[in-house]
């Protein structure tokens, strides 16, 4: 059992350590929300039912829908344990960080803007590159937002990582018709891009 203990960012639903026993990795953890400290019922009853049922946990659906497109988005997304790990926090899923030329975190699409004052214009090829190849593989995400892209200083260049895979076919709609058809999956992911590009003044 991997102990854990420096948090490297704190999210909504799940927490990040560091991986005690390998520096350069990290381990997700998904948080356990006290009934009357969440602000959904909706969070605490599906952080139960996670830590009831692991198989249908946030970081075990997304270590499967690793498996299923690592080759399809190799050099995009980092590598992944092939298991859940074991820690004193609950399973945890691990995978490598991303770190820049001078061996730190990479920042987040939002940050690395803020931070460095330079045009989302300059990221475009590789933000319309990114989103093509999953339109030609037909892999549909539903949830993109700056803090679920890297910018990795790679040879002193950004160059563009995808980090969430939890979005991968995943239709929050009261109806959720993209299931049902690859035409309206495909126009509702455009509309997901559209939103991320005006985020982010595109």
């Amino acid at each position: 059992m991997k102990e854990l203990i420096q948090v490297l960012a704190v999210g909504r639903t799940r927490t990040v350590y560091q991986c005690p026993d390998k520096p350069d990795w990290l381990i997700k953890i998904e948080n356990r929300h006290a009934l009357l400290s969440v602000g959904k019922v909706s969070l605490f009853l599906r952080g139960l039912i996670h830590r009831l049922l692991p198989f249908y946990s946030e970081n075990a659906r997304e270590l499967r829908i690793y498996k299923k497109l690592v080759f399809s988005l190799q050099g995009y997304i980092p590598e992944y344990e092939e298991t859940l790990v074991d820690t004193d926090k609950g399973l945890g899923l691990a995978c490598r960080q991303v770190l820049d030329d001078n061996g730190q975190l990479s920042k987040t699409l939002g940050d690395y803007l803020t931070d460095s004052e330079i045009s989302a214009d300059t990221l475009r090829p590789q933000l319309e590159r990114f989103f093509q190849t999953l339109f030609s593989k037909s892999l549909y995400f539903f949830d993109f937002n700056p803090n679920n892209f890297l910018i990795q200083i790679n040879g002193g260049n950004p160059t563009l990582r995808f980090i969430d895979l939890k979005g991968y076919r995943k239709d929050r709609a009261l109806l959720p018709l993209s299931y049902l058809s690859s035409s309206l999956a495909k126009r509702k992911m455009q509309r997901r891009i559209e939103r991320l590009y005006k985020r982010i003044n595109l």
